[in-house]
């Protein structure tokens, strides 16, 4: 418990120096900065079957462009099933009412998503992929439909069941109205872990669990953002304002059963 004491402060500054410092350097697009909480439950219907729902809430917190306060909500249930010890298939469907700009600029979203998550099994260091196809019907003025495909690496390090460190990695590709905007990318660094709670069961089903999460995320639009600073020198004739970089801190329970 020492060493995890010592390692929660030394990976919040990790945090800050891989995520928060480089966005402030990038002064010429801006920072918009989100708190996301969420608090979910999921149940173990058999030992390669959950379900899990989860509820998120997302408040701007600072923007340049004047959208602080704006809030919205995202609901989510999601059904994964284990075919082998190392893949899984998921499915998930979820409703969004409110902006998260980090998903785009909607007002009101319907989302289907099906993917494969493959993961390795090693005792202190988890590596994970995971694929996934979302289908998107969204709105602002009128209903449009979107397909998005993503492709998520996870790396875990497991100092203890109750304490981990994830650093994480995603590339988002969207048609868009705008082709400058197709490809997003995500780099995040996560802590996590699970306690334990409740009696063991006598039919021998694992004990119920909470797990807890506190993370940073960084959400970029690399092409939109290198042809931003590109007109801004001259190179590409009329100037065109980059999109701000998204910088997200989630906060999360999550009770299993």
């Amino acid at each position: 418990m020492r060493l995890t004491a010592r390692l929660i402060p030394a990976s919040l500054t990790l945090a800050l120096g891989l995520v928060v410092a480089p966005a402030r350097a990038r002064a010429g697009p801006g920072l918009r900065t989100s708190v996301a909480p969420s608090a979910g439950v999921g149940v173990r219907a058999g030992e390669r079957l959950d379900v899990s729902g989860h509820v998120r809430v997302g408040v701007v917190a600072d923007d340049p462009s004047g959208a602080a306060g704006q809030v919205g909500t995202y609901a989510r249930v999601r059904l994964r099933g284990w075919v082998l010890r190392r893949l899984a298939l998921h499915a998930s469907y979820g409703y969004g009412h409110g902006r998260f700009y980090l998903d785009g600029p909607w007002r009101r979203e319907h989302r289907g998503q099906v993917g494969l998550l493959a993961r390795s099994l090693g005792r202190r260091v988890h590596v994970a992929d995971r694929l996934a196809v979302d289908l998107r019907g969204v709105r602002d003025a009128r209903w449009a439909f979107r397909v998005r495909v993503r492709n998520e690496l996870r790396v875990t390090a497991v100092v203890h069941p109750v304490f981990q460190v994830s650093l994480s990695a995603e590339g988002l590709l969207q048609p868009q109205d705008d082709p400058w905007l197709m490809l997003q990318t995500r780099t995040g660094l996560v802590l996590h872990g699970t306690i334990p709670v409740g009696p063991s069961s006598p039919r021998g089903r694992p004990r119920p669990e909470l797990g807890w999460l506190a993370a940073l995320g960084l959400g970029t639009h690399p092409i939109a953002q290198w042809k931003g600073r590109l007109s801004d020198l001259g190179a590409l004739g009329e100037p065109r304002e980059a999109p701000p970089l998204e910088l997200v801190v989630y906060l999360g329970v999550l009770g299993v059963f």
